[in-house]
């Protein structure tokens, strides 16, 4: 560690130091009776406390597995953060009592936001937001290690499954009239997942791809309280849960070439000439690609494009309704009865544009892939009934039974609907391939 970094360090710990004796000398035994029992203001007693901080990183090795393993980076933060409020005669304008708490604001890779408010006899409210960064760059995972003595020497300094995704999650959970003989719920939960990730194919060669995620859960609930007698609630809930995720696929650059005529072809993850990947340098030749970047072996595996794209729509709504009860003191009751169905449709679109060229190969077609372009449509469902619970217990004085009596449970799957096309074309070799495209 550096010098500088060192006094900086030093600096910073005699500096909160500093503020911490402060604070202790200025505070008083009233101010501090006064911090336990809270703030009396409008109405409400308030608590509340924040945790400020600075937090230094020095880091010597690998930043990707840094990141991967503890990923804590420098910067100001806001370590913790709590409010409360407690109305005195439940007689607040909005609410009677208010929490929020927070952790980890400021750019830690996990923080979180809790917030629950309420009032008497209308309304509870809870609701959560989190978000987590998830980084991996564990650089030997899927490394085709790529020998220096191989001409063109191109190492791969970073995971082919590289990783680096943000998941933003949250919860609103609201109950009406909760103390009354009929009281609604309404829920709403989001789950969603972005950011770049990369991935290869095996095409002939491994191609190098772009894999940026975009997936989304959206969850929606109703739901009804029915108090029909003393110790009797008849519920009735509805969930709609409905998927969506666009995962894509794209070719990304990693040892590209120039081809004699013109155009631009990539190689893929594997440059190991001397095992022939993606292919051997020809006879008269120094290098697999020369001075001037334009490659001197025709017959390679190599890729002009790839992409693959697939939009996944799931639906899934359930319906359930629920009795429970203990009116009688020696038995308790609860049953269930539900319905649920899914829905599903994954268009795919998949093209290679290419050489994949088999060495050893008797077939010459196979030997020769050109392109090839794959399309589906692929749909699917079912729906479930159940009706799967019935719960008792009863006792009698110090005697206790209970059981666990399903009903049956019925599970129906409509045939799914497939239709794919698929299109191949062989050429002998790139140098043909340039000549059909024009390049």
């Amino acid at each position: 560690m550096s010098n500088h970094r060192v006094l900086l360090m030093i600096f910073f710990s005699i500096f909160w130091l500093r503020c911490s004796l402060l604070a202790q000398s200025s505070s008083s035994s009233n101010q501090a009776q006064q911090s336990d029992e809270g703030i009396s203001t409008g109405g409400y007693t308030v608590h509340s406390s924040a945790e400020l901080g600075y937090r230094y990183t020095s880091l010597d090795g690998s930043a990707g597995m840094y990141d991967t393993l503890v990923n804590l980076q420098t910067g100001p933060r806001v370590l913790d953060q709590t409010l409360s409020m407690q109305s005195k005669d439940h007689h607040g304008l909005l609410f009677d009592n208010l929490f929020i708490n927070s952790v980890g604001w400021g750019g830690d890779a996990n923080n979180f936001l809790r917030v629950r408010a309420d009032k008497d006899k209308w309304y509870n409210l809870q609701g959560s937001f989190r978000r987590d960064e998830n980084f991996f760059d564990y650089d030997l995972l899927s490394n085709p290690l790529n020998p220096p003595t191989s001409s063109p020497n191109a190492p791969v300094l970073d995971s082919p499954n590289l990783f680096a995704t943000w998941r933003r999650m949250s919860d609103v959970d609201l109950t009406l009239l909760p103390q009354s003989r009929l009281s609604f719920r309404l829920g709403y939960s989001r789950n969603n997942m972005t950011g770049p990730s990369f991935t290869s194919v095996h095409t002939g060669t491994d191609g190098l791809l772009y894999q940026p995620w975009n997936t989304t859960v959206n969850d929606y609930r109703m739901g009804v309280d029915w108090r029909i007698l003393p110790g009797t609630v008849l519920s009735y809930d509805e969930t709609l849960d409905y998927y969506k995720g666009d995962i894509n696929q794209q070719l990304s650059p990693f040892e590209q070439a120039l081809l004699p005529g013109g155009g631009t072809v990539e190689l893929g993850l594997p440059i190991d000439t001397k095992d022939r990947l993606p292919c051997a340098i020809p006879t008269g030749q120094t290098s697999l690609i020369n001075g001037s970047g334009v490659l001197t072996n025709l017959a390679c595996n190599a890729y002009f494009n790839y992409t693959r794209a697939q939009r996944v729509r799931t639906s899934t709504p359930t319906e359930q309704a629920t009795l429970r009860s203990n009116y009688f003191n020696w038995l308790d009751l609860t049953a269930s009865y539900s319905y649920s169905s899914a829905d599903m449709n994954a268009p795919l679109k998949e093209f290679f544009h290419g050489q994949h060229q088999c060495h050893g190969s008797s077939d010459q077609a196979s030997a020769r892939d050109r392109d090839f372009q794959l399309l589906g449509i692929p749909h699917s469902g079912e729906f479930q009934l159940h009706r799967d619970r019935l719960d008792h217990s009863a006792w009698h004085r110090d005697l206790r039974c209970s059981g666990l009596f399903p009903v049956d449970t019925a599970k129906f799957h409509y045939a799914d609907r497939h239709h794919h096309s698929f299109q191949h074309i062989v050429q002998s070799e790139l140098e043909a391939g340039r000549n059909r495209t024009g390049l």
